[in-house]
């Protein structure tokens, strides 16, 4: 009974070791992979079961201090000492404590006793050179002279090469940190860290087709990481590949601690990835637990808009506007709150608004066309064409539509002239309009856009019809029309028809005294384009009246 008794005992005992290394291990991998939360809770679950452990109070130390929680750092290293004198790392922690005091003859004390104590030189000094690099003060010479130390005792171990690699990184000598890295590789072709950083050098030096390959590289080596899937999707976001930059970060906030700051960049990523709704959830379940967040106010307002939303939109940028820091308002903030008024009627509102994100930031210049359509809509049509001829500048691909625009604008401005006196206006603005769909018809032979309007504008400088100016207009249209699927413009057909068939009867009237044949002919024309009119609409009561007169003479 004595003996199973033991042997239960010695099984426990054994299967608790094992638990706690493996709970050191899980921990030591949390704070590799920047889970310092996780990390966090790994080694007070350790200290839970055992207070003493000295090497789980020095991680948890490190865990605080990756938090920025300094004076918590310290006291947990204060307490490894305690607990155990000859554990050598908790020297190491409070020693950092006083680098960032800028006490390094305190340093220097602390390193020597856990020095001494130490029977792996080499981890020892890789692990101090590490503590002087994340210090607050600048201790680049400690840090080369401890890795040059750890150098002596083994010059062929990867890790020695990731320290060089992080020392030549910080103080700004990315070639040598490649190299650095590249060696740590040469000693160990699955070096994950390794590829991680080269990745995040070649990321920022914008060479993302390196980058990409040493980012994938690490994942297939070790697919059970996180970081590498926060670092990779980091890199398809500032490249603007929205949906793999989703991919990553949702494998990545699955498996991570999902700091606010994550959450935030994974909500603007779901929200240029257009997973508007996935967005949104994740908007609504921060700001319940985080209402100063009022930065997502603004992504509410931009998903609103873009899913049709405006009364919605409008009420969120105005609480972004009323709750955020004014400092940090930026272009695209006006350029939605313009938009969502225009989308609200507020077409007035909304150009000032416009016009505000521009001045803010002129390369937007996708903006002049919201404005050019918002004025032509208030009937400014002059500052629309501002802003169309703006845009012949910033957009080259669309010269067809932006000369169709302005000339659509200049009839506009004519027309509005009729009910006046000013005639020289009315018809400057006319040939205006004449000199933009002449381009249009120049740019796209093969529409009948361009015709259509060039024979109304013809039509109204020409208005009793005495010299058929809109004639060769109105055939042009009507003869590609024709070719196409007729069935669909048939308004237009009718317009067509009807010119030319008044034009024709025009022309018969006049030639009858003199030319009859010549009349006859015209007058047969005439019939054929009203006779055509009343096919396409036989309710046309104009088409019908004309055509019994005509029949009746």
């Amino acid at each position: 009974m004595k003996r199973e008794l033991l042997i239960v005992f010695l099984c426990v005992s054994l299967t608790g070791t094992v638990l706690q290394g493996q709970t050191l291990e899980k921990g030591i991998w949390c704070l590799q992979q920047k889970q310092f939360i996780s990390a966090k809770r790994a080694f007070e679950s350790l200290l839970h079961i055992n207070p003493a452990n000295a090497r789980a109070l020095y991680y948890l130390g490190q865990s605080y201090y990756a938090l920025n929680k300094l004076d918590s750092a310290d006291y947990y290293f204060q307490q490894g000492m305690l607990a155990d004198p000859k554990e050598p790392y908790n020297y190491l922690g409070a020693g950092k404590i006083l680098l960032n005091k800028s006490d390094k003859v305190n340093w220097f004390k602390m390193y020597e006793k856990g020095r001494k104590l130490s029977s792996d030189p080499f981890t020892y000094n890789l692990e101090a050179a590490d503590a002087c690099l994340s210090a607050t003060t600048m201790n680049y010479d400690l840090v080369a002279k401890y890795l040059d130390e750890a150098q002596l005792d083994s010059d062929k171990d990867p890790q020695l090469y990731i320290g060089y690699g992080n020392l030549y990184l910080l103080s700004k000598s990315p070639g040598d940190a490649i190299n650095s890295y590249q060696r740590a590789i040469y000693y160990d072709k699955k070096c994950v860290v390794a590829y991680l950083k080269l990745g995040e050098i070649y990321t920022k030096a914008n060479y993302f087709k390196d980058g990409l390959n040493a980012f994938n590289t690490a994942l297939e080596i070790d697919s059970s990481q996180i970081i590498g899937y926060k670092m990779r999707g980091d890199m398809f976001y500032n490249v603007a590949k929205y949906q793999e930059a989703e991919k990553d970060y949702t494998i990545y906030m699955q498996r991570s601690d999902r700091t606010i700051e994550e959450q935030e960049k994974y909500v603007f990523i779901l929200f240029f990835a257009k997973d508007y709704e996935r967005a949104m959830e994740l908007i609504d379940l921060l700001l319940q637990s985080n209402p100063e967040l009022t930065i997502l106010y603004r992504i509410k307002a931009y998903i609103d808009y873009e899913t049709g939303k405006y009364p919605e939109g409008l009420e969120n940028l105005e609480t972004f506007f009323e709750k955020h820091d004014t400092s940090r308002f930026i272009a695209q903030d006006y350029a939605y709150y313009g938009r969502l008024l225009i989308k609200s009627n507020q077409d007035s509102l909304g150009t000032i608004q416009l016009v505000k994100a521009l001045v803010m930031d002129s390369s937007k210049v996708e903006l002049y066309d919201d404005l050019a359509r918002s004025y032509s809509r208030q009937k400014k049509f002059q500052q629309s064409n501002d802003a169309y001829k703006k845009m012949l500048v910033t957009d080259p691909a669309n010269h067809q539509n932006i000369f169709y625009q302005i000339g659509r604008n200049y009839y506009f401005m004519a027309e509005d002239t009729l009910a006046g006196y000013d005639s020289l206006q009315r018809i400057s603005y006319y040939n205006q309009a004449d000199s933009n769909f002449k381009l249009v018809t120049e740019l796209s032979p093969e529409s009948y856009v361009g015709f259509i309007w060039r024979g109304r504008v013809h039509s109204r400088l020409d208005p009793e019809t005495s010299i058929g100016l809109a004639k060769p207009d109105y055939e042009q249209a009507l003869a590609i029309i024709e070719k196409g699927d007729a069935s669909k413009t048939p308004k237009l057909l009718i317009e067509c028809c009807r010119y030319l068939a008044f034009y024709y009867y025009l022309e018969a009237d006049k030639l009858k005294p003199t030319e009859p044949e010549q009349a006859q002919f015209n007058m047969d024309n005439s019939l054929n384009y009203w006779e055509k009119i009343l096919a396409l609409d036989p309710a046309d009561t104009q088409a019908k009246t004309a055509l019994e007169n005509l029949k009746a003479n």
